[in-house]
């Protein structure tokens, strides 16, 4: 296999938010974020980039909540 080059990726994450704000607090970004993102940007994203955008936001947020607890 070729190397994959994803570094992209998270430019594409942080661009959009690598978090969004809910009534119960910070949650990953949403299918819906990404979509209007690509639509108001003009781009197209393959499906496996944009699981990989929520996987990315998944991670960010398990890491900033572990960076939260005191120990």
């Amino acid at each position: 296999m070729p190397p994959l080059s994803v570094g992209y990726l998270t430019g594409y994450l942080f661009e959009i938010g690598p978090v969004i704000t809910t009534g119960g607090g910070l949650g990953p970004i949403t299918h819906g974020e990404i979509k209007t993102w690509m639509e108001l940007i003009g781009i197209e994203m393959q499906p496996w980039e944009v699981r990989f955008l929520r996987k990315l936001s998944y991670d960010y947020l398990e890491e900033l909540r572990l960076a939260e607890q005191a120990d």
